[in-house]
């Protein structure tokens, strides 16, 4: 999900019409998706890469210029 979101606020980015993006939940609750629940049979590499990656979308939702 995170990865939508940053592809989200990069496309409101270029969009001269958005001033502002309101983020909110559906429901009580809001989660960026971020599912670690296999993590205990990763090995390194995986824990690695899956690491770089969410890195990598955190720093383009972090990077959007308008404010959210």
């Amino acid at each position: 999900m995170i990865r939508a979101i940053a592809d989200t606020y990069e496309m409101l980015d270029a969009d001269d019409d958005c001033r502002a993006v309101v983020l909110c939940s559906e429901g009580k609750h809001f989660c960026a998706g971020a599912d670690f629940s296999a993590r205990e049979s990763w090995g390194q590499a995986q824990l690695d890469a899956q690491a770089g990656q969410l890195y990598r979308e955190a720093a383009r939702v972090f990077s959007a210029r308008k404010p959210v």
